[in-house]
């Protein structure tokens, strides 16, 4: 059974799928992380003057919805009977989606490309000179002889099929691997489809602090 007092005390904002999460503190890679099915992996949790509302996204690029509860507690995703699920509430930061006796689990994450950032690329960096490099918590990047920039690591690759963020120029976006030892960020040239990745990273950078996965936060 559900009810409105189980819906309602969700909190409002995004949730990441509990498997995506596990898959991205394991590979540090939100493109190796997304889920191959058609499920949401991403829902934005919202309330209005009608209630409570569930906005999804199975590949970070668009959304669908807002979708509703029905009255006797399900939600559908899209038009197949296959993409209607009962919903379960056992938090006001958690909730289940179950469809046939299998369940996608929910966490609530607040802001989802800020806590993806700052769960597998956050933190202090040298390089091979012994510079510091620093990746904060607060989406601000400070690097040596550039000026502090905003910085976001991208959950979107429908368009792009490499681990990349953005900076706070349309242009200054750069390709991006990320291990639990160190990060490589290298340039990226040409127009969509046809870009090119810098076979010679810019920066190679040797991790000081641990990504904050490691450190239970996930």
């Amino acid at each position: 059974m559900w009810s409105n007092a189980d819906v309602n005390q969700l909190r409002a904002r995004d949730y990441l799928r509990a498997d995506y999460i596990a898959a991205l503190c394991e590979t540090l890679s939100p493109l190796r992380a997304t889920r191959s099915d058609d499920d949401p992996q991403m829902i934005v949790v919202d309330r209005d003057r009608d209630g409570v509302s569930f906005m999804s996204t199975p590949n970070f690029h668009e959304g669908d919805g807002p979708h509703r509860l029905s009255r006797s507690g399900t939600l559908r995703f899209g038009d197949s009977a296959h993409a209607e699920f009962r919903l379960k509430v056992p938090g006001p930061d958690r909730f289940i989606l179950v469809r046939d006796g299998a369940e996608l689990r929910f966490r609530y994450v607040d802001k989802a490309e800020r806590w993806v950032g700052d769960a597998v690329l956050a933190g202090t960096y040298r390089d091979a000179s012994g510079a510091e490099y620093r990746v904060g918590l607060d989406g601000i990047a400070t690097f040596p002889g550039r000026r502090p920039f905003l910085y976001t690591l991208a959950m979107d690759h429908v368009m792009s099929p490499y681990d990349y963020i953005d900076g706070e120029k349309p242009d200054a976006s750069w390709a991006i691997s990320i291990t639990r030892q160190r990060v490589s960020i290298s340039d990226v040239s040409g127009d969509w489809p046809e870009e090119t990745i810098a076979s010679t990273p810019r920066w190679v950078l040797t991790r000081v602090t641990p990504p904050a996965c490691e450190q239970g936060q996930r």
